[in-house]
């Protein structure tokens, strides 16, 4: 059985706080029903831990992903995550929050991430929401 995904994306970015010229701008909208299966997954990802497996455990093979990171006390700074695909030693994406943000957002389409690690070296505790689409 297939799984509908569906994903908008929008972006700008403006030349002062009061947007007074457009430096660039990005929306579009996606949909298809060619994926097997999907889901999504919040994962509590403690401080000063290593290598947390976060991999969808319903995919063999993981088309798109989504991360979304947030510090699980709404008061605290978000901290900076490390992001792994495949395996603990993989090529290490860096997840941070835009300063004066809480939140860090991750969005790839891909044929190729078969698991997902995630560490967390600073003092916050993070949740780290995953939702993929795949087969």
């Amino acid at each position: 059985m297939a799984v509908r995904v569906r994903y908008s994306i929008a972006g700008a970015v403006s030349s002062s706080p009061n947007e007074e010229k457009d430096l660039g701008n990005l929306k579009m909208e996606q949909a298809t029903d060619s994926q097997a299966d999907g889901g999504s997954q919040k994962n509590l990802i403690p401080a000063n831990t290593a290598d947390v497996d976060i991999t969808p455990v319903q995919l063999t093979t993981v088309r798109m992903l989504v991360i979304k990171a947030t510090p699980k006390n709404p008061n605290d700074a978000p901290a900076v995550l490390t992001l792994k695909k495949d395996s603990t030693g993989g090529e290490p994406w860096t997840l941070s929050a835009l300063s004066g943000t809480r939140e860090a957002y991750f969005a790839v389409t891909t044929d190729s991430v078969t698991a997902l690690f995630v560490s967390n070296t600073g003092s916050v505790d993070m949740e780290v929401t995953v939702m993929a689409a795949g087969d």
